[in-house]
């Protein structure tokens, strides 16, 4: 079905700031026909704004009315005004969309449905949705991004409180392991399907170098000042600490996750100095094992482990 008249207020609705897409807008044949349902039409009417409301009614009007009333075209102008005054631009747009689908995971799982209905809650047409090209992949790695961002002011707020004292490292990993993993509570009923979808051939990459930055950033925080092959080992052992105690937290029905924080806590003990896992490595077959089992070839080569700089 042809979006005819309508299309200009879809537009205007969508993303409203003209500011944001008049580049794009520019690139846009007058000939080419939208149809309801493709995904590159999908596309465009969420990332043209306002300013294609004239292109758009010429286009698909044969007198070059818009098709609706000036009431419609009047409050449609306004809303636009109003967003490009403040600012509301693609991806204000997407972390407001993202942020309220999150609202629906538990009851539509990790879906595009639950990004329409995101959308709608955000005042967009449920078409929006379009704008994340890979659905569910683009809602998980959001969240995934998001904790690993909240988890940054914490560790940030533990050093302030410090006061430039130096932290005990294994009691400061332990702490901040907890922390990240308790932002998954929220969504445990449906985690095992974000892990499924971040373990997907097409996903995992980029999954291995957020998992990367977060155990390096833990590390860093921590105040890591090896430059040695310990220094890969370390991360390569916390992420897999990371991995396997989640896992865990999948399964676990007691109360409060006890059971996690036991398995974390005997975990930590295994390694009696996690700041000096060189020595245990070399010594322990089974745990060379493990490490390679974490990713540290992936996490070194494929995050660009040693390439970061602060």
């Amino acid at each position: 079905m042809l979006i005819r008249s309508r299309l200009p207020l879809l537009c205007a609705k969508a993303f409203n700031a003209s500011r944001c897409t008049s580049a794009a807008i520019s690139r846009w044949p007058e000939n080419h026909k939208i149809y309801l349902g493709s995904s590159t039409a999908s596309h465009r009417i969420i990332t043209y704004s306002f300013r294609a409301y004239v292109t758009t009614t010429r286009m698909f009007s044969s007198d070059g009315n818009s098709g609706f009333t000036e009431n419609e075209e009047a409050k449609s102008r306004k809303d636009g005004d109003h967003n490009a005054e403040n600012g509301k631009c693609e991806d204000d747009i997407r972390v407001e969309i993202l942020e309220n689908a999150l609202n629906y995971v538990l009851t539509h799982g990790w879906t595009r449905e639950a990004l329409s209905l995101g959308a709608q809650e955000a005042g967009y047409p449920s078409v929006t949705e379009g704008m994340f090209s890979r659905g569910e992949v683009d809602l998980v790695l959001y969240l995934v991004k998001s904790n690993n961002t909240n988890l940054l002011t914490y560790m940030e707020e533990i050093l302030d409180a410090q006061e430039g004292e130096k932290i005990r490292i294994s009691e400061f990993i332990r702490d901040v392991l907890e922390y990240r993993l308790r932002m998954i509570i929220p969504y445990i009923e449906v985690w095992s399907d974000a892990m499924a979808i971040l373990l997907r051939p097409t996903v995992f990459v980029e999954a291995t170098q957020e998992l990367g930055k977060m155990v390096d950033d833990i590390w860093f925080y921590a105040e890591d000042t090896s430059t040695d092959f310990n220094w890969y080992t370390k991360r390569a052992l916390l992420a897999k600490l990371f991995l396997t105690t989640q896992t865990v937290m999948v399964n676990d029905q007691s109360p409060d996750f006890a059971d996690t924080w036991k398995f974390l806590d005997r975990r930590m003990s295994d390694i009696a100095t996690i700041g000096k896992v060189s020595s245990s490595l070399q010594k322990n077959g089974k745990m060379a094992g493990d490490v390679a089992f974490a990713g540290f070839t992936v996490l070194r080569n494929v995050t660009g482990f040693g390439d970061r700089r602060r």
